[in-house]
Order: structure tokens, then sequence, then C-alpha cells
């Protein structure tokens, strides 16, 4: 009886995955549709140029001429502006979310809804937009990288049950049979737990599972999946003969360790407390049950879940490293432009910064209030989505590439591209934008449901000025010109500015910077005695731009996106639509741009334009019913 539900089984199996596939394929010439409507993608990528230079930072120090001074700036805010006072997260007295202030030097101890303080903005802000700023212009390392964050993205296909053992030439996966088993019969089960089972049922469910040995019964391992709500089922693998040698540069317990850490970082973000991550699953288990995903042979994915996140092999630094060494620098002997000014921190050694930059502070004396707009109510606001490779990565030319492998689909399987080196598209930049914010009033009521995402403010109006000075010492000449270029971005009349506080990508936080006056102090002996004088020091803009080199690829990107005269196009996020659903979400547009001309088969359709390219939007993409 249970070969004949075998049988059966497998045959609904197959015919479902035919069907399946026959839907796939009808319908992923119609179910998605690009509309005529479209947006331009709030950020960019600045390129990388070939190779990042570097030099010995004690070669710099014995030019003859080094300089010390002032430089005095202003700064206007061109859109509002929202920099968060952190020492409360309350600071409207909302009950049910965040609600920030603008940042100050008061600590804020009560409502302040009707008290608002003059506003300040951080050194720290300045200092990182500039520095930003001067990494592009020079071609520097991207010092602020977390070269060593795993990358991951989730996939909807189904992994396959195995289980990892290691013998004297390695680990290898054996292979498994996953079975189905109630889970209000398996409370008391550990992970890992060597179980037997009866007679599977036609849907794949161990009608009896017990954890002593019974005649008849076959051995397994029980695996408990990860927690979510009205779950009904767990698992048991059943070993198969078949094994799978992993390579020997492969270690699945560091791979799968890194994959546990995602998900205890979730759980902590997200504040969850019936899903604990995956604190049951301990990698120093005998019997370590796995789903896995195999590509072309040379790369393994492991995780504890059937459809879950996949890490990546490559790290951030890898890719970086084999780009032309754009990592960060470690080293105070081989530094870039952007490290030997703005300083760094190695494990061998560290460089002080020979910049110091002040908090720019109001020009002018307003009632406080008048400093700022309304309190408003955030959109939510998105995190980073790396797994987004057609627009992290440059596009190799294939159907589907991420930061492993590429390749191109021949019709039935995916045909790896062996000499695939991935490329980061470059430095991360937000375009200005003039449209109003996608933002209401706060009203303070409770049913405004705020989270961490979607948070109240109080944001600072545009044409507010600010005053600020950075001080250096013992720089080149050189080097305080192209700081001063980058400071105003080609002048105090271009229309090009930084970006800077929360909000970025919905067009906040555009600010102007203008070079008011440079002062150079001298250290001169008269009349026996040391004395300190200070001589303003004036630089044409040709004399700055003589140390940039305009006509590089990545400056003029970085003009084109710093140009605030760009600021009338139409930002946004990436839209998809659901029609039959009625929902709008940036992750329905990534799911349609690698289904639309797949014919079944996942395929990138389009990347993210260039910054040079003429045409900067992409169209709204839509699901439809079926036709």
């Amino acid at each position: 009886m249970e070969k004949n539900y075998g049988k059966k089984s497998n045959y609904n199996r197959n015919q479902s995955r035919k069907n399946f596939n026959t839907r796939q394929n009808k319908l992923s010439n119609n179910k998605w549709i690009e509309t005529d409507e479209t947006f331009v993608n709030p950020y960019n990528f600045v390129s990388l140029g070939g190779k990042c230079q570097r030099y010995d930072f004690s070669a710099l120090r014995r030019k003859s001429e080094l300089l010390t001074g002032v430089i005095h700036c202003s700064i206007e805010t061109k859109t509002p502006v929202f920099i968060p006072n952190t020492t409360e997260e309350n600071a409207f007295d909302h009950n049910s979310g965040r609600t920030l202030d603008f940042y100050s030097y008061n600590t804020i101890t009560g409502n302040t809804l009707n008290s608002p303080e003059k506003p300040v903005i951080p050194a720290s802000e300045i200092r990182g937009a500039v520095r930003s700023a001067y990494e592009a212009v020079t071609d520097s390392c991207l010092s602020t990288v977390d070269g060593g964050q795993p990358l991951y993205k989730r996939i909807t296909i189904p992994g396959c049950p195995g289980i990892i053992k290691k013998d004297a030439k390695g680990y290898y996966i054996q292979k498994a049979t996953r079975y189905k088993v109630e889970k209000e019969k398996v409370e008391n089960f550990r992970e890992g737990q060597l179980v037997y089972f009866g007679k599977i049922n036609r849907w794949k469910v161990a009608e009896d599972v017990l954890p002593d040995y019974k005649q008849g019964y076959k051995k397994g391992f029980f695996h408990r999946g990860e927690y979510f709500e009205k779950k009904k089922y767990e698992s048991v693998f059943e070993e198969k003969k078949e094994i799978i040698r992993l390579p020997e540069n492969f270690n699945p317990k560091e791979h799968l360790q890194k994959l546990l850490n995602l998900y205890d970082k979730e759980t902590k973000i997200n504040k969850t407390e019936e899903h604990s991550g995956y604190k049951h699953y301990n990698l120093n288990n005998k019997v370590l049950l796995v789903y896995y995903y195999e590509v072309d042979g040379k790369f393994y994915y492991l995780s504890p879940a059937c459809i879950s996140k996949i890490v990546f092999h490559h790290s951030i630094n890898e890719i970086l490293e084999q780009q032309g060494g754009y990592n960060p620098c470690t080293d105070i002997h081989f530094l870039c432009p952007a490290c030997a000014l703005f300083g760094m921190v190695g494990e061998k050694n560290a460089l002080g910064s020979r910049l110091r930059f002040t908090d720019a502070l109001v020009a002018s004396d307003l009632d406080p209030e008048e400093y700022y707009l309304p309190p408003k109510v955030l959109t939510e606001l998105s995190a980073p989505k790396l797994s987004a490779t057609e627009f992290y990565l440059e596009d190799p030319g294939k159907d589907i590439w991420n930061y492993d492998f590429a390749g191109n689909w021949d019709g039935k399987k995916l045909i790896i591209d062996r000499n695939y080196q991935p490329k980061i598209r470059g430095r991360k930049f937000y375009w200005h934008s003039n449209k109003e914010p996608i933002w209401q009033n706060y009203t303070g009521y409770k049913d405004e449901k705020l989270n961490n995402l979607n948070c109240a403010i109080r944001p600072l109006k545009k044409g507010i000025r600010f005053t600020f000075r950075i001080y250096f010492e013992q720089i080149t000449e050189e080097e305080l010109k192209r700081l001063l270029w980058t400071l105003s971005i080609g002048g105090n009349e271009s229309s090009h500015c930084h970006k800077i506080g929360m909000g970025k990508p919905i067009g906040l936080g555009s600010i102007k910077i203008k070079i008011d006056r440079v002062t150079i102090r001298k250290i001169q002996l008269s009349e026996g005695t040391i004395q300190y004088k200070e001589e303003e020091r004036a630089f044409s803009l040709k004399e700055l731009e003589e140390t940039i080199d305009l006509n590089s690829k990545h400056v003029r990107e970085f003009l084109k996106i710093t140009d605030f005269n760009h600021s009338n196009m139409n930002i946004s996020y990436p839209i998809g639509k659901n029609i039959k659903e009625q929902k709008e979400a940036g992750h329905i547009w990534f799911t349609g741009n690698r289904n639309i001309a797949s014919k079944g088969k996942p395929k990138i359709h389009k990347s993210l334009p260039h910054i040079l390219e003429e045409d900067l939007n992409l169209n709204i993409i839509e699901f439809k019913e079926y036709i």
C-alpha cells in the first residue's frame, strides 16, 4: 500500500510541476506588464576608476611646504532637512512609535512638541558628507563600507533536504527525503534527534513518530523549522544513499553561522518575541540537518529552512579587492588620498585626521519655532537592499547575476559563466529633489501607528543659513585646493549641493556649502620671539579645478548627481502594483522585473541606468490577473 501511495504521490507531484510550468510559460508574457508611468530611483552610483591609488603617508610629511589654517564656511538648506536629537526617541509624547526632534545642544527631558530649541547641524554630519564627496572626487577607497558583512538574498525556490557529515576526505552532504510530521506529536523532540516513523500517507506525512525503535518503523532524524503563525508541521529526514562532496575550501558550519547571525540580527531589529531565530539549531550537533542549493557544482548554499535567505560566498571586501583595491585602507604606509587627509583606523596602526570640523550654528537670531516646519509623519523609509543585484552590481550582459555567479538560460538549465567576476556599481549618492516629500502633518493621535521605519519628525525649513569652520593642519596646497573645490562642488555660485541627515530618498537633506574665506596661519620669528600670523588667502576657481580631473568619468557622474538643477525629476523608489490585490510595493517591482520576460525562468529585465545616461527613467510594473 505504501508503494502505491508513493507512485501516486510521484505522479501527482510531477503532474503538478508540469501544470505549474505550463502556467508560468503561459502567463509570463502577460501577467507582468510595464506601464507608461515612470520613476527615477532615489539613488545611483558614482563609478570606481581602474585602480585605487595609494602611497606612503610618511612621504607626504617630508614635503617642505605644509599649510595650517581655517576655512570659514556657510550652509544654506535647499530643501527641508532633518537630523535627529537621539537623546529621546519619544520627544512628542507619542506612546505608539518614534517621534524625533531636531538636533540641538539640549538633552530632551520632556515633551518638546511646543517648545523647540535652536537647531544645530553637528560636525559629524558635515564631515561625513564632505568625506564621501572627497572620496568620490579623488577616486579613493570606500572607507565606510562594511566589507566583511555577509551578502545575502531571499529565494523562493525550495531547497533539497540533506545531512551534513564529515569523514577523512572532508565535509559532504548525505542526501535525504523529507517527510512532514504533525507539530503536536513532536513538541518534546530536540533538533537532530534520532526518531522512528511508521506509515507515510499520500501527502508525505508520517502518521506516527516515536523516540524509540519499533519493529517495522524506519529510522530518521527530527528537524524543527523556523517559527511562523499557525504552523502545522515539522519534519523528519530519512537518509538516502547518494552523497555530494563539498569543495575543500567550503566550511559548511561557518557558512551556516553567517546565516544564523542574519536571522538573529533580524529578530533583534524586529523585536519579535515568538521567533527567536534558530536558537534551537546547534551547529555542534553530530547530526546537522539542512536544506541545500547547488549551482554548477561550484557554489553550495545551506539553510535550516526550506525556503530561506542564502548567504553568498563572496564578500564586499573580496569583490573590491579584485576590482582595483577599493576596500578600506588599513595601513598608514599604504593610504588613499581621502584616508591620508581625513584619517583612518586599521588593524595594525591608525592615522588621525588633519581636519577638524565644527558644528554649524544658525546665522540668524529668530525665535526657535521659526526655523522649523510643523512636525511631520514620514512615509516608511527603506533600508539598503544589497540583494537587488540589478541595481548594486554592474550588468555583465547575462540573464541573471549576483555576487557569486552569472549565467544565461539555454531553455532548460542555467549555463554559468565560469569567468564571471562581480563588480560593484560604485559609490552610492542620492539625487536631489525639490518635490514635496511624502509625509503628513503630525497630529499626536495614537491611530497614526508609528513604528521603527515610519516616524514623526520636526524638519528644518529650506532657506535657513548656518556657519561653521574647518581647521586644517599640516596639509599640502594641493590637498587644500581639492578640499575647497569639494566643499563648494565647483564654486560658490555652482548649483551643486551635498546631502545630509535622514530622509535623503524622499527629498530631504539638500544643502549648499559656500566658502566665505580661507586664512593661513604662519609661525615666524620676530625680534627673538615666536609669533603667529594669519593671512587671508584667495583661490580662483581655475586654481581649484587644476587639482581635479574634470574629464574623468567618476567626476562627471559626481557633478551630475549633485546638481540641484536635476531636482525636478520624478524621484521615487521602485513601484510595483498588484492589481488583483490592490497593493503597491517595491518588492513587487523587483519580482516583476525578474519575471516580465522570463518565460518561466528568472531573468533580469532591466538594470539601473547609469548616471550619465540621458534617460534615467524606469517603468512602473504591474501584476495583472491571469489572461
